[in-house]
Protein backbone atom coordinates (compact mmCIF):
# COMPACT_ATOMS: atom_id res chain seq x y z
CA UNK A 1 0.00 0.00 0.00
CA UNK A 2 3.06 2.26 0.18
CA UNK A 3 3.00 3.00 -3.56
CA UNK A 4 -0.73 3.66 -3.44
CA UNK A 5 -0.43 6.00 -0.48
CA UNK A 6 2.56 7.95 -1.81
CA UNK A 7 1.28 8.43 -5.36
CA UNK A 8 -2.32 8.99 -4.21
CA UNK A 9 -1.12 11.75 -1.88
CA UNK A 10 0.96 13.38 -4.60
CA UNK A 11 -1.87 13.10 -7.11
CA UNK A 12 -4.38 14.43 -4.61
CA UNK A 13 -2.25 17.50 -3.88
CA UNK A 14 -2.03 18.42 -7.56
CA UNK A 15 -5.67 17.59 -8.22
CA UNK A 16 -6.74 19.84 -5.34
CA UNK A 17 -4.54 22.59 -6.73
CA UNK A 18 -6.37 22.10 -10.02
CA UNK A 19 -9.73 22.24 -8.31
CA UNK A 20 -8.72 25.42 -6.49
CA UNK A 21 -7.88 26.97 -9.86
CA UNK A 22 -11.10 25.58 -11.27
CA UNK A 23 -13.10 26.99 -8.36
CA UNK A 24 -11.66 30.40 -9.10
CA UNK A 25 -12.59 29.93 -12.75
CA UNK A 26 -16.11 28.65 -12.17
CA UNK A 27 -17.21 30.58 -9.07
CA UNK A 28 -15.52 33.90 -9.88
CA UNK A 29 -14.24 34.38 -13.41
CA UNK A 30 -16.69 32.39 -15.55
CA UNK A 31 -19.75 33.56 -13.59
CA UNK A 32 -18.73 37.23 -13.82
CA UNK A 33 -17.48 37.40 -17.41
CA UNK A 34 -19.79 34.89 -19.11
CA UNK A 35 -23.57 34.89 -19.18
CA UNK A 36 -25.38 31.81 -17.76
CA UNK A 37 -26.12 30.76 -21.37
CA UNK A 38 -22.43 31.02 -22.37
CA UNK A 39 -21.28 29.19 -19.25
CA UNK A 40 -23.95 26.55 -19.85
CA UNK A 41 -22.67 26.14 -23.41
CA UNK A 42 -19.12 25.49 -22.17
CA UNK A 43 -20.39 22.84 -19.74
CA UNK A 44 -22.58 21.20 -22.38
CA UNK A 45 -19.66 21.07 -24.85
CA UNK A 46 -17.32 19.51 -22.27
CA UNK A 47 -19.89 16.86 -21.31
CA UNK A 48 -20.75 16.11 -24.94
CA UNK A 49 -17.05 15.86 -25.83
CA UNK A 50 -16.40 13.50 -22.91
CA UNK A 51 -19.17 11.20 -24.14
CA UNK A 52 -18.02 11.34 -27.75
CA UNK A 53 -14.39 10.72 -26.78
CA UNK A 54 -15.44 7.65 -24.79
CA UNK A 55 -17.26 6.39 -27.89
CA UNK A 56 -14.32 7.10 -30.18
CA UNK A 57 -11.87 5.02 -28.09
CA UNK A 58 -13.70 1.87 -29.26
CA UNK A 59 -12.72 0.16 -26.01
CA UNK A 60 -8.96 0.63 -26.27
CA UNK A 61 -8.38 2.42 -22.94
CA UNK A 62 -9.57 -0.42 -20.63
CA UNK A 63 -7.66 -2.89 -22.83
CA UNK A 64 -4.43 -0.99 -22.15
CA UNK A 65 -5.25 -0.85 -18.42
CA UNK A 66 -5.80 -4.61 -18.18
CA UNK A 67 -3.38 -6.12 -20.73
CA UNK A 68 -0.43 -3.71 -20.74
CA UNK A 69 1.26 -5.65 -17.86
CA UNK A 70 1.30 -8.77 -20.07
CA UNK A 71 3.01 -6.89 -22.91
CA UNK A 72 5.57 -5.48 -20.46
CA UNK A 73 6.34 -8.92 -19.00
CA UNK A 74 6.69 -10.85 -22.27
CA UNK A 75 7.94 -8.30 -24.82
CA UNK A 76 10.82 -5.87 -25.10
CA UNK A 77 9.62 -2.23 -25.42
CA UNK A 78 10.68 -1.86 -29.07
CA UNK A 79 8.74 -5.05 -29.95
CA UNK A 80 5.55 -3.94 -28.19
CA UNK A 81 2.83 -3.57 -30.84
CA UNK A 82 0.09 -2.45 -28.44
CA UNK A 83 0.70 1.35 -28.81
CA UNK A 84 0.39 1.40 -32.60
CA UNK A 85 -2.55 -1.01 -32.50
CA UNK A 86 -4.67 1.07 -30.13
CA UNK A 87 -3.71 4.41 -31.73
CA UNK A 88 -4.87 3.07 -35.10
CA UNK A 89 -8.16 1.95 -33.59
CA UNK A 90 -8.68 5.36 -31.96
CA UNK A 91 -8.04 7.15 -35.26
CA UNK A 92 -10.68 4.92 -36.83
CA UNK A 93 -13.05 5.71 -33.95
CA UNK A 94 -12.52 9.43 -34.35
CA UNK A 95 -13.16 9.18 -38.08
CA UNK A 96 -16.44 7.39 -37.41
CA UNK A 97 -17.37 10.08 -34.87
CA UNK A 98 -16.74 12.86 -37.41
CA UNK A 99 -18.91 11.04 -39.94
CA UNK A 100 -21.70 10.46 -37.41
CA UNK A 101 -21.48 14.08 -36.24
CA UNK A 102 -21.84 15.35 -39.78
CA UNK A 103 -24.78 13.04 -40.54
CA UNK A 104 -26.49 13.82 -37.20
CA UNK A 105 -26.21 17.60 -37.36
CA UNK A 106 -29.87 17.99 -38.42
CA UNK A 107 -30.97 16.11 -35.29
CA UNK A 108 -28.85 18.40 -33.10
CA UNK A 109 -30.43 21.44 -34.74
CA UNK A 110 -33.95 20.12 -34.07
CA UNK A 111 -33.28 19.25 -30.42
CA UNK A 112 -31.29 22.31 -29.36
CA UNK A 113 -32.23 25.19 -31.68
CA UNK A 114 -35.05 26.33 -29.36
CA UNK A 115 -33.65 26.66 -25.81
CA UNK A 116 -29.96 26.12 -26.62
CA UNK A 117 -29.29 27.86 -29.93
CA UNK A 118 -25.68 28.65 -28.94
CA UNK A 119 -24.87 24.94 -28.95
CA UNK A 120 -25.99 24.68 -32.55
CA UNK A 121 -23.85 27.72 -33.44
CA UNK A 122 -20.65 26.21 -31.97
CA UNK A 123 -21.41 22.55 -32.73
CA UNK A 124 -18.45 22.07 -35.12
CA UNK A 125 -16.00 23.06 -32.36
CA UNK A 126 -16.84 19.82 -30.57
CA UNK A 127 -14.61 17.91 -33.00
CA UNK A 128 -11.19 19.29 -31.92
CA UNK A 129 -12.24 19.01 -28.26
CA UNK A 130 -13.15 15.34 -28.77
CA UNK A 131 -9.88 14.64 -30.64
CA UNK A 132 -7.66 15.91 -27.85
CA UNK A 133 -9.77 14.35 -25.07
CA UNK A 134 -9.66 11.01 -26.89
CA UNK A 135 -5.90 10.88 -27.29
CA UNK A 136 -5.20 12.17 -23.81
CA UNK A 137 -7.33 9.33 -22.36
CA UNK A 138 -5.41 6.81 -24.48
CA UNK A 139 -1.93 8.13 -23.67
CA UNK A 140 -2.90 8.48 -20.02
CA UNK A 141 -3.64 4.75 -19.83
CA UNK A 142 -0.08 3.98 -20.98
CA UNK A 143 1.29 6.49 -18.47
CA UNK A 144 -0.68 4.78 -15.69
CA UNK A 145 0.88 1.45 -16.67
CA UNK A 146 4.32 3.03 -16.37
CA UNK A 147 3.43 4.47 -12.92
CA UNK A 148 3.40 8.07 -14.19
CA UNK A 149 0.04 8.77 -12.57
CA UNK A 150 1.14 11.99 -10.88
CA UNK A 151 2.12 13.54 -14.22
CA UNK A 152 -1.21 12.76 -15.88
CA UNK A 153 -3.17 14.05 -12.90
CA UNK A 154 -1.20 17.31 -12.95
CA UNK A 155 -1.97 17.73 -16.65
CA UNK A 156 -5.63 16.72 -16.43
CA UNK A 157 -6.53 18.62 -13.30
CA UNK A 158 -4.10 21.55 -13.07
CA UNK A 159 -2.73 22.44 -16.51
CA UNK A 160 -6.14 22.17 -18.19
CA UNK A 161 -7.68 24.56 -15.67
CA UNK A 162 -4.78 27.01 -15.92
CA UNK A 163 -5.44 27.08 -19.66
CA UNK A 164 -9.07 27.99 -18.92
CA UNK A 165 -7.91 30.67 -16.48
CA UNK A 166 -5.63 32.22 -19.11
CA UNK A 167 -8.45 32.35 -21.66
CA UNK A 168 -11.05 33.88 -19.32
CA UNK A 169 -8.52 36.46 -18.06
CA UNK A 170 -7.93 37.46 -21.68
CA UNK A 171 -11.70 37.89 -22.03
CA UNK A 172 -11.78 40.04 -18.89
CA UNK A 173 -8.93 42.21 -20.22
CA UNK A 174 -10.65 42.46 -23.62
CA UNK A 175 -7.72 40.63 -25.20
CA UNK A 176 -10.06 38.17 -26.93
CA UNK A 177 -13.82 38.04 -27.50
CA UNK A 178 -16.16 35.49 -25.95
CA UNK A 179 -16.48 33.96 -29.42
CA UNK A 180 -12.70 33.43 -29.55
CA UNK A 181 -12.75 32.11 -25.97
CA UNK A 182 -15.24 29.37 -26.87
CA UNK A 183 -13.27 28.36 -29.97
CA UNK A 184 -9.92 28.30 -28.16
CA UNK A 185 -11.50 26.37 -25.28
CA UNK A 186 -12.02 23.48 -27.69
CA UNK A 187 -8.24 22.88 -27.52
CA UNK A 188 -8.40 22.32 -23.77
CA UNK A 189 -6.42 19.05 -23.83
CA UNK A 190 -3.97 19.91 -26.62
CA UNK A 191 -1.04 20.76 -24.32
CA UNK A 192 -1.53 17.68 -22.06
CA UNK A 193 -1.56 15.40 -25.13
CA UNK A 194 1.75 16.81 -26.39
CA UNK A 195 3.41 16.62 -22.94
CA UNK A 196 2.35 13.01 -22.23
CA UNK A 197 3.41 11.89 -25.69
CA UNK A 198 6.87 13.44 -25.26
CA UNK A 199 7.30 11.89 -21.78
CA UNK A 200 6.24 8.43 -23.00
CA UNK A 201 8.64 8.54 -25.94
CA UNK A 202 11.52 9.72 -23.74
CA UNK A 203 10.80 6.92 -21.23
CA UNK A 204 11.92 4.35 -23.82
CA UNK A 205 8.85 2.22 -23.07
CA UNK A 206 6.61 3.56 -25.84
CA UNK A 207 7.34 2.55 -29.44
CA UNK A 208 5.23 2.34 -32.57
CA UNK A 209 6.24 -1.19 -33.56
CA UNK A 210 4.86 -2.26 -36.94
CA UNK A 211 3.91 -5.92 -36.79
CA UNK A 212 1.91 -8.42 -34.74
CA UNK A 213 3.56 -9.73 -31.60
CA UNK A 214 3.20 -13.17 -30.05
CA UNK A 215 1.27 -11.65 -27.13
CA UNK A 216 -1.31 -10.12 -29.47
CA UNK A 217 -1.68 -13.43 -31.34
CA UNK A 218 -2.26 -15.23 -28.05
CA UNK A 219 -4.54 -12.70 -26.37
CA UNK A 220 -6.42 -10.96 -29.21
CA UNK A 221 -9.66 -12.91 -28.69
CA UNK A 222 -9.71 -12.12 -24.97
CA UNK A 223 -8.81 -8.51 -25.69
CA UNK A 224 -11.55 -8.16 -28.29
CA UNK A 225 -14.24 -9.65 -26.06
CA UNK A 226 -13.04 -7.59 -23.10
CA UNK A 227 -12.94 -4.35 -25.12
CA UNK A 228 -16.45 -4.85 -26.53
CA UNK A 229 -17.98 -5.32 -23.09
CA UNK A 230 -15.94 -2.74 -21.21
CA UNK A 231 -16.17 -0.24 -24.06
CA UNK A 232 -19.95 -0.43 -24.02
CA UNK A 233 -19.87 -0.30 -20.24
CA UNK A 234 -17.68 2.82 -20.11
CA UNK A 235 -19.81 4.60 -22.71
CA UNK A 236 -22.96 3.79 -20.76
CA UNK A 237 -21.28 5.02 -17.58
CA UNK A 238 -20.18 8.34 -19.10
CA UNK A 239 -23.59 8.84 -20.68
CA UNK A 240 -25.39 8.11 -17.41
CA UNK A 241 -23.22 10.68 -15.59
CA UNK A 242 -23.73 13.40 -18.20
CA UNK A 243 -27.28 12.76 -19.39
CA UNK A 244 -28.80 15.29 -16.98
CA UNK A 245 -26.87 18.10 -18.70
CA UNK A 246 -28.42 17.13 -22.04
CA UNK A 247 -31.92 16.94 -20.55
CA UNK A 248 -31.62 20.29 -18.75
CA UNK A 249 -30.19 21.98 -21.86
CA UNK A 250 -32.85 20.70 -24.23
CA UNK A 251 -35.80 21.14 -21.83
CA UNK A 252 -34.91 24.14 -19.64
CA UNK A 253 -32.21 25.87 -21.70
CA UNK A 254 -28.51 26.70 -21.32
CA UNK A 255 -29.08 29.26 -18.54
CA UNK A 256 -30.32 26.59 -16.10
CA UNK A 257 -27.57 24.29 -17.34
CA UNK A 258 -25.07 26.94 -16.23
CA UNK A 259 -26.64 27.22 -12.77
CA UNK A 260 -26.80 23.43 -12.33
CA UNK A 261 -23.17 23.17 -13.43
CA UNK A 262 -22.12 25.42 -10.53
CA UNK A 263 -23.62 22.98 -8.02
CA UNK A 264 -22.24 20.02 -9.93
CA UNK A 265 -18.74 21.50 -9.97
CA UNK A 266 -18.83 22.17 -6.23
CA UNK A 267 -19.68 18.52 -5.58
CA UNK A 268 -17.09 17.27 -8.06
CA UNK A 269 -14.45 18.44 -5.58
CA UNK A 270 -15.37 15.22 -3.75
CA UNK A 271 -14.03 13.21 -6.70
CA UNK A 272 -10.48 14.45 -6.19
CA UNK A 273 -9.28 11.67 -3.84
CA UNK A 274 -11.24 9.11 -5.87
CA UNK A 275 -9.42 10.07 -9.08
CA UNK A 276 -6.05 9.90 -7.41
CA UNK A 277 -6.89 6.53 -5.86
CA UNK A 278 -8.27 5.07 -9.12
CA UNK A 279 -5.23 6.06 -11.18
CA UNK A 280 -2.92 4.27 -8.75
CA UNK A 281 -5.00 1.18 -7.84
CA UNK A 282 -6.01 0.24 -11.41
CA UNK A 283 -2.56 -1.05 -12.53
CA UNK A 284 -1.93 -2.60 -9.08
CA UNK A 285 -5.24 -4.48 -9.14
CA UNK A 286 -4.49 -5.71 -12.67
CA UNK A 287 -1.19 -7.17 -11.41
CA UNK A 288 -2.82 -8.69 -8.27
CA UNK A 289 -5.52 -10.40 -10.34
CA UNK A 290 -2.84 -11.69 -12.70
CA UNK A 291 -0.93 -13.13 -9.70
CA UNK A 292 -4.14 -14.29 -7.97
CA UNK A 293 -3.23 -12.33 -4.87
CA UNK A 294 -6.76 -12.07 -3.42
CA UNK A 295 -5.62 -10.92 0.01
CA UNK A 296 -3.99 -7.81 -1.44
CA UNK A 297 -7.08 -7.11 -3.54
CA UNK A 298 -9.32 -7.22 -0.48
CA UNK A 299 -6.88 -5.02 1.45
CA UNK A 300 -6.92 -2.40 -1.32
CA UNK A 301 -10.72 -2.59 -1.51
CA UNK A 302 -11.29 -2.05 2.22
CA UNK A 303 -8.62 0.59 2.71
CA UNK A 304 -9.88 2.55 -0.29
CA UNK A 305 -13.39 2.53 1.19
CA UNK A 306 -12.32 3.95 4.56
CA UNK A 307 -9.93 6.51 3.08
CA UNK A 308 -12.38 7.74 0.43
CA UNK A 309 -15.27 7.92 2.90
CA UNK A 310 -13.21 10.05 5.28
CA UNK A 311 -12.12 12.32 2.45
CA UNK A 312 -15.66 12.55 1.09
CA UNK A 313 -17.18 13.44 4.46
CA UNK A 314 -14.47 16.00 5.12
CA UNK A 315 -15.14 17.73 1.79
CA UNK A 316 -18.95 17.44 1.87
CA UNK A 317 -19.05 18.70 5.45
CA UNK A 318 -16.96 21.73 4.51
CA UNK A 319 -19.12 22.43 1.46
CA UNK A 320 -22.45 22.20 3.29
CA UNK A 321 -21.15 24.10 6.31
CA UNK A 322 -19.96 27.00 4.16
CA UNK A 323 -22.55 26.81 1.35
CA UNK A 324 -24.60 29.85 2.49
CA UNK A 325 -21.41 31.92 2.57
CA UNK A 326 -20.25 30.60 -0.83
CA UNK A 327 -23.54 31.60 -2.49
CA UNK A 328 -23.19 35.19 -1.32
CA UNK A 329 -20.12 35.55 -3.55
CA UNK A 330 -21.98 34.34 -6.64
CA UNK A 331 -23.94 36.67 -8.92
CA UNK A 332 -27.66 36.60 -8.10
CA UNK A 333 -28.55 34.65 -11.25
CA UNK A 334 -26.33 31.72 -10.18
CA UNK A 335 -27.78 31.24 -6.66
CA UNK A 336 -30.47 28.88 -5.41
CA UNK A 337 -28.36 25.71 -5.55
CA UNK A 338 -28.57 24.56 -1.91
CA UNK A 339 -30.82 21.53 -2.42
CA UNK A 340 -29.00 20.52 -5.60
CA UNK A 341 -25.67 20.49 -3.72
CA UNK A 342 -27.09 18.50 -0.80
CA UNK A 343 -28.68 15.85 -3.04
CA UNK A 344 -25.69 15.47 -5.36
CA UNK A 345 -23.38 15.30 -2.33
CA UNK A 346 -25.34 12.45 -0.76
CA UNK A 347 -25.08 10.40 -3.95
CA UNK A 348 -21.37 11.07 -4.34
CA UNK A 349 -20.74 10.11 -0.70
CA UNK A 350 -22.25 6.68 -1.38
CA UNK A 351 -20.01 6.37 -4.43
CA UNK A 352 -16.89 7.16 -2.39
CA UNK A 353 -17.84 5.01 0.58
CA UNK A 354 -18.02 1.86 -1.54
CA UNK A 355 -14.35 2.14 -2.47
CA UNK A 356 -12.74 1.13 -5.75
CA UNK A 357 -15.45 -1.42 -6.65
CA UNK A 358 -15.35 -0.28 -10.27
CA UNK A 359 -11.62 -1.01 -10.59
CA UNK A 360 -11.96 -4.34 -8.74
CA UNK A 361 -14.59 -5.58 -11.19
CA UNK A 362 -13.01 -4.18 -14.36
CA UNK A 363 -9.63 -5.79 -13.70
CA UNK A 364 -11.10 -9.16 -12.62
CA UNK A 365 -12.29 -12.13 -14.73
CA UNK A 366 -15.87 -10.98 -14.16
CA UNK A 367 -15.48 -7.67 -15.97
CA UNK A 368 -18.63 -8.44 -18.02
CA UNK A 369 -20.67 -7.56 -14.95
CA UNK A 370 -19.39 -4.00 -15.34
CA UNK A 371 -21.22 -3.91 -18.67
CA UNK A 372 -24.54 -5.07 -17.20
CA UNK A 373 -24.46 -2.66 -14.27
CA UNK A 374 -23.69 0.26 -16.55
CA UNK A 375 -26.65 -0.61 -18.76
CA UNK A 376 -28.80 -0.55 -15.62
CA UNK A 377 -27.22 2.75 -14.54
CA UNK A 378 -27.91 4.33 -17.92
CA UNK A 379 -31.49 3.11 -18.23
CA UNK A 380 -32.38 4.31 -14.73
CA UNK A 381 -30.73 7.69 -15.39
CA UNK A 382 -32.55 8.24 -18.69
CA UNK A 383 -35.97 7.20 -17.38
CA UNK A 384 -35.73 9.21 -14.14
CA UNK A 385 -34.29 12.26 -15.88
CA UNK A 386 -37.06 12.24 -18.47
CA UNK A 387 -39.77 12.44 -15.82
CA UNK A 388 -38.03 14.37 -13.03
CA UNK A 389 -36.34 17.07 -15.12
CA UNK A 390 -39.64 17.84 -16.84
CA UNK A 391 -41.35 18.16 -13.45
CA UNK A 392 -38.68 19.53 -11.08
CA UNK A 393 -35.98 20.99 -13.35
CA UNK A 394 -32.45 20.82 -11.97
CA UNK A 395 -33.69 19.44 -8.61
CA UNK A 396 -35.07 16.48 -10.54
CA UNK A 397 -31.70 16.02 -12.26
CA UNK A 398 -29.94 16.00 -8.87
CA UNK A 399 -32.36 13.41 -7.45
CA UNK A 400 -31.80 11.21 -10.50
CA UNK A 401 -28.01 11.46 -10.25
CA UNK A 402 -27.96 10.59 -6.53
CA UNK A 403 -30.49 7.75 -6.69
CA UNK A 404 -29.05 6.05 -9.79
CA UNK A 405 -25.49 6.31 -8.44
CA UNK A 406 -26.54 4.76 -5.12
CA UNK A 407 -28.31 1.80 -6.77
CA UNK A 408 -25.38 1.36 -9.15
CA UNK A 409 -22.82 1.05 -6.35
CA UNK A 410 -24.99 -1.19 -4.18
CA UNK A 411 -25.33 -3.66 -7.06
CA UNK A 412 -21.57 -3.77 -7.49
CA UNK A 413 -20.87 -4.23 -3.79
CA UNK A 414 -23.35 -7.10 -3.55
CA UNK A 415 -21.82 -8.77 -6.61
CA UNK A 416 -18.25 -8.52 -5.27
CA UNK A 417 -19.38 -9.97 -1.94
CA UNK A 418 -21.25 -12.89 -3.51
CA UNK A 419 -18.41 -13.72 -5.92
CA UNK A 420 -15.29 -13.07 -3.86
CA UNK A 421 -16.56 -12.72 -0.27
CA UNK A 422 -15.09 -9.23 -0.17
CA UNK A 423 -16.92 -6.20 1.15
CA UNK A 424 -15.64 -2.67 1.69
CA UNK A 425 -17.21 -1.84 5.03
CA UNK A 426 -15.90 -2.33 8.56
CA UNK A 427 -17.15 -1.30 11.99
CA UNK A 428 -15.07 1.83 11.57
CA UNK A 429 -17.41 2.90 8.73
CA UNK A 430 -20.21 3.66 11.20
CA UNK A 431 -17.79 5.61 13.39
CA UNK A 432 -16.64 7.71 10.42
CA UNK A 433 -20.23 8.62 9.48
CA UNK A 434 -21.31 9.42 13.05
CA UNK A 435 -18.21 11.57 13.60
CA UNK A 436 -18.98 13.53 10.44
CA UNK A 437 -22.61 14.13 11.46
CA UNK A 438 -21.66 15.24 14.98
CA UNK A 439 -18.94 17.61 13.72
CA UNK A 440 -21.33 19.12 11.17
CA UNK A 441 -24.07 19.71 13.76
CA UNK A 442 -21.65 21.53 16.07
CA UNK A 443 -20.13 23.64 13.27
CA UNK A 444 -23.57 24.71 11.98
CA UNK A 445 -24.71 25.75 15.46
CA UNK A 446 -22.07 28.52 15.66
CA UNK A 447 -23.80 31.94 15.45
CA UNK A 448 -22.93 34.41 12.67
CA UNK A 449 -20.00 36.58 13.87
CA UNK A 450 -20.49 40.34 14.34
CA UNK A 451 -24.22 40.11 13.66
CA UNK A 452 -25.43 40.85 10.15
CA UNK A 453 -23.93 44.26 9.38
CA UNK A 454 -24.51 44.98 5.64
CA UNK A 455 -21.48 47.31 5.48
CA UNK A 456 -19.08 44.52 6.49
CA UNK A 457 -20.94 41.78 4.68
CA UNK A 458 -17.96 40.36 2.73
CA UNK A 459 -15.72 40.22 5.80
CA UNK A 460 -18.48 38.63 7.88
CA UNK A 461 -19.09 35.87 5.36
CA UNK A 462 -15.36 35.17 5.01
CA UNK A 463 -14.88 34.94 8.77
CA UNK A 464 -18.01 32.82 9.12
CA UNK A 465 -16.88 30.38 6.43
CA UNK A 466 -13.39 30.10 7.89
CA UNK A 467 -14.65 29.64 11.47
CA UNK A 468 -17.21 26.95 10.66
CA UNK A 469 -14.78 25.16 8.35
CA UNK A 470 -11.99 25.08 10.92
CA UNK A 471 -14.36 23.82 13.63
CA UNK A 472 -15.75 21.09 11.37
CA UNK A 473 -12.38 19.85 10.13
CA UNK A 474 -10.87 20.09 13.62
CA UNK A 475 -13.62 18.00 15.22
CA UNK A 476 -14.01 15.48 12.39
CA UNK A 477 -10.29 15.13 11.75
CA UNK A 478 -9.59 14.81 15.46
CA UNK A 479 -12.13 12.01 15.81
CA UNK A 480 -10.75 10.16 12.77
CA UNK A 481 -7.19 10.30 14.10
CA UNK A 482 -8.10 9.54 17.72
CA UNK A 483 -10.18 6.45 16.92
CA UNK A 484 -7.79 5.37 14.11
CA UNK A 485 -10.57 4.75 11.60
CA UNK A 486 -8.06 4.54 8.73
CA UNK A 487 -4.49 3.27 8.92
CA UNK A 488 -3.52 5.30 5.85
CA UNK A 489 -4.93 8.55 7.21
CA UNK A 490 -3.11 8.11 10.52
CA UNK A 491 0.16 7.28 8.77
CA UNK A 492 -0.27 10.32 6.55
CA UNK A 493 -0.86 12.50 9.62
CA UNK A 494 2.26 11.08 11.30
CA UNK A 495 4.29 11.73 8.18
CA UNK A 496 3.19 15.37 7.98
CA UNK A 497 3.73 15.78 11.72
CA UNK A 498 7.30 14.58 11.29
CA UNK A 499 7.88 16.85 8.27
CA UNK A 500 6.50 19.92 10.09
CA UNK A 501 8.56 19.09 13.17
CA UNK A 502 11.75 18.95 11.09
CA UNK A 503 10.96 22.23 9.36
CA UNK A 504 10.16 23.79 12.73
CA UNK A 505 13.50 22.71 14.14
CA UNK A 506 15.37 24.10 11.14
CA UNK A 507 13.47 27.38 11.41
CA UNK A 508 14.27 27.71 15.12
CA UNK A 509 17.95 26.96 14.49
CA UNK A 510 18.03 29.62 11.76
CA UNK A 511 16.30 32.25 13.92
CA UNK A 512 18.41 31.68 17.05
CA UNK A 513 21.76 31.00 15.43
Amino acid sequence: MGIVRRQSIQSTVFIYAGFAIGACNVLVLFTHFLSPEQFGLIQLMVNAAALMAALATLGTVPVVNKFFPFYQDYLKPHKNDLPLLVISICLLGFGLFVLAGWLGKSLIIRKFSGNSALFVQYYCWLFPMVFFMLFFALLESFAWGLRKTVLTNVLRETVVRLYGTLLIVLVALHGISVDAFIKLYSGLFAIPVIVVLVVLIRSGQFHLYVGISSVTRRLWKRMLTFSLYVFSSSVFNVFAKTVEIFFISSINGLAQTGVYSIADYIIRVMEVPQRGMASVTTPLLAVHWKNKDYQEIEKLYQKSSATLLIAGLAILGLICTDLPDIQHFLPEKYRGITWVVWILGAGKLMDLGTGVNNQVIQTSHFWKFDFYTNIFFTVVSIVLNYFLVHRFGMIGAAITAALSLTLFNLMRCVFIYLRFRMQPFRWATAGIVLSGIAAFAIAKSIPLPFGNDPQNKVLIYLIDAATRGIVYIGLFGGAVLYFRFSEDVNQLAEKWKHILYQYGQKLMQTLFK
